[in-house]
């Protein structure tokens, strides 16, 4: 969850800057040869080699409240964006050879991953999905939002092979109580998109699994914002699928994380759209 935050502050944070960039950019820019000359030595520059261990120790000391230097960062994540498939997947190899702390190992393949995904999702999930039976939970939410992406493609494609790997005992779990919260992070992301373009089989993914797990298959695998569409048919499947008394904590979480900055206007909608009763 800290490594969510802190990616997801970093983006904010390198969009304000990216924008400011851009302005002072247009502003100044006079094109003459120098100018040209100059850029074409920074595109040069700029596609060089990454030094990954230089990068990680840059998030480190963000992540510990220093600002670093932030246009590094940004040109970082502008050349991650521009990366092909085969260069994010050489460059997940070179960092998985180098001696790096956990942490910053997995803060970067992530990165690269979450970029991957975009870019095929399918292939993203199916690579790595061995880490995850290894016992790589820091990937887990990672490749359950690219299963995500696959499945808005194409949903019978990544919900008949999801399928085949939990049958195959890929999401089998280690745990003394017998739930694999990986597998729940999978199916919560799937019930989430299939609620949009398949209801019923949303309904059918969900009433598979034990009924006293169905409410954390909702929470763990809904990360993005419930689309205001989506509303009155997600309460219908807490009300049909969760026991009672489990339905009231999961509706309930999801209105509270519709409050922002003091404005309740969002979660009284949410409550008006899923015709709450007074209890």
């Amino acid at each position: 969850g800290s490594q969510r935050q802190a990616i997801s502050t970093l983006q904010q944070e390198s969009a304000i800057l990216q924008k400011t960039i851009a302005s002072r950019s247009s502003a100044s820019g006079a094109s003459s040869t120098s100018t040209t000359a100059t850029s074409t030595t920074k595109t040069e520059k700029d596609k060089e080699p990454l030094d990954w261990k230089k990068i990680a120790a840059q998030f480190a000391e963000m992540q510990c409240g220093g600002m670093g230097n932030m246009r590094s960062m940004i040109k970082f994540q502008q050349r991650l964006q521009e990366m092909s498939k085969e260069e994010l997947v050489t460059a997940l190899d070179k960092i998985a050879a180098l001696d790096l702390p956990k942490e910053s190992r997995d803060m970067l393949e992530q990165m690269l991953i979450g970029q991957l995904a975009q870019k095929d999702p399918e292939f993203a999930v199916t690579k790595f999905i061995d880490r995850i039976q290894a016992g790589d939970s820091s990937m887990s939410w990672q490749l359950a939002s690219a299963m995500q992406q696959w499945a808005k493609k194409a949903p019978e494609r990544a919900v008949a092979w999801f399928d085949q790997q939990t049958a195959a005992g890929k999401f089998d779990s280690k745990s003394l109580d017998g739930k694999s919260r990986t597998r729940l992070q999978f199916e919560g992301n799937l019930i989430n998109t299939l609620l949009s373009s398949d209801p019923e089989a949303a309904r059918r993914r969900l009433a598979g699994l034990p009924e006293e797990q169905r409410d954390e298959a909702l929470t763990q695998g809904f990360f993005q914002p419930l689309k205001e569409e989506d509303q009155a048919a997600f309460a219908k499947l807490v009300r049909d699928q969760l026991p009672e008394t489990s339905q009231t904590e999961t509706l309930a979480q999801k209105a509270s994380s519709l409050a922002r900055n003091e404005n309740y206007s969002k979660v009284t909608e949410f409550l008006e759209r899923i015709k709450a009763t007074p209890a």
